[in-house]
């Protein structure tokens, strides 16, 4: 999933809460588990 969120953050004009809800978003399709322990 790192290179997801590398081409997320490289998007111009999203606000860093969309990048990290996007990040969360996209941990979860690939490990759903991850969402209970990715609430910083």
């Amino acid at each position: 999933a790192q290179h997801v969120q590398k081409s997320l953050k490289s998007v111009k004009g999203v606000s860093k809460a969309e990048v990290l809800l996007d990040e969360k978003q996209a941990r979860a399709i690939t490990n759903p588990s991850l969402l209970r322990f990715s609430r910083d």
